[in-house]
């Protein structure tokens, strides 16, 4: 499996459009690279079109996004109650990954749903670049040559969409890290066309990010689609559409997910001689269903249980000497956002845990003591 071989430079490098002559070369397209996805945006796109910044993508950030779907997928167990029903209607629909890039995650969605490929479903590989399609139906022949006639890889044109349309079977539509090449419009263009029933965006953790899912979300939402992760609310449907992350100013704070990253040796190794730093990676997965009739998980959603609380972490304020303080977005019907103070002195034995809580874990606890209105000290459950 993908997740547990970890994914090598050498096995990929026999998967690349381009060889690189060295390191040096690699390692020069891999800035341009990070360059564009950070701090000239405006060239977001050009590496579509370049054969040795395609492979170069496909070197690092392939074996370093891929395991966020893995992650997204545990994550739904602290939401949903029957996650295997969920997962079995998943892998009962057509898998349509818009802006596949180089099969990250078609290669992702094989190895997590492998069990599940006796099932006669369709994968559609859909991207705006012949090369970049090129390179992942190398991927995908070469790390699962078994299901390679499952995957159809195409362009969106027409044909295409007639194509996924025309089948009877349940969707999936799954939008990757490409947002924000196609943008919200085009994006809600194409849930109208192929009416999926599940949606699942899965974007960095960034803060436009997140504001640009949350106006897509508004209008999923009118079409009778209920977000199942991270939220599952009734608040969070209109015309209540509440989420208190969005009536702040402040733009250090948004919904995210934060993961540790775990690499192979040379794929770390090349992270830090890039000075591309992997070792935590953010990421937004949002996922929706249309018409949803799954039961939210009661120990996740519940507002109190057995004088317990849960809520999921947004933002670290800080450590002393005396205690560590959190941001959390209350899980509950009228969703709440509190900052709440732990003492040291209660969690002597479980300091190093708590210390290892990250962005967008659900935190369980109870309030010891109301000190403001929205900040309460608190005893966590681990």
């Amino acid at each position: 499996m993908i997740f547990s071989m970890k994914l090598n430079l050498n096995n990929l490098n026999k998967l690349l459009l381009h060889t690189f002559k060295d390191e040096a070369e690699l390692l020069k397209n891999l800035s341009k690279l990070h360059s564009n996805f950070t701090s000239e945006r405006g060239k977001i796109s050009e590496y579509r079109e370049s054969i040795a910044l395609i492979s170069a993508y496909t070197m690092f950030y392939l074996p370093t996004n891929i395991i966020k779907f893995k992650w997204m997928m545990y994550f739904l167990q602290h939401t949903i109650n029957d996650v295997a029903k969920l997962e079995n209607d998943m892998a009962d629909c057509d898998f349509i990954d818009l802006g596949t890039g180089p099969a990250t995650y078609v290669l992702a969605y094989l190895d997590y749903f492998s069990k599940f490929q006796t099932k006669n479903n369709k994968i559609y590989a859909i991207d705006c670049s012949d090369l970049m399609l090129k390179q992942a139906n190398l991927c995908v022949q070469s790390l699962f040559p078994i299901f390679k006639e499952k995957v159809s890889f195409g362009k969106w044109k027409a044909h295409e969409l007639q194509k996924i349309v025309s089948s009877e079977r349940k969707k999936w539509l799954f939008v990757g890290h490409s947002l924000d090449e196609i943008g919200q419009e085009s994006v809600l263009n194409y849930v109208e066309k192929i009416n999926p029933k599940v949606i699942t965006f899965l974007t960095p953790g960034t803060s436009s990010s997140f504001k640009e899912l949350m106006i897509i979300g508004h209008e999923l939402r009118r079409k009778r689609y209920t977000m199942i992760y991270p939220c599952h609310f009734s608040c969070l449907s209109p015309p209540n559409d509440h989420c208190p992350l969005l009536k702040q100013t402040q733009e250090e704070r948004w919904c995210h997910q934060v993961i540790k990253g775990d690499f192979s040796e040379d794929v770390t190794r090349l992270s830090q001689l890039a000075s591309i730093d992997r070792r935590y990676l953010p990421f937004i997965a949002h996922i929706y269903v249309c018409d949803s009739d799954y039961e939210t998980n009661a120990n996740a959603n519940a507002n109190t249980i057995d004088n317990k609380m849960r809520g999921r972490v947004v933002k670290f304020i800080g450590e002393s000497k005396a205690d560590i303080q959190l941001d959390v977005c209350i899980l509950k019907e009228q969703k709440q956002l509190v900052r709440v103070q732990i003492l040291k002195r209660d969690i002597r034995d479980n300091l190093k845990r708590v210390r290892s809580i990250l962005l967008g874990d659900t935190l369980t606890f109870e309030i010891k003591k109301v000190i403001s209105n929205d900040f309460y000290r608190i005893g966590v459950f681990l």
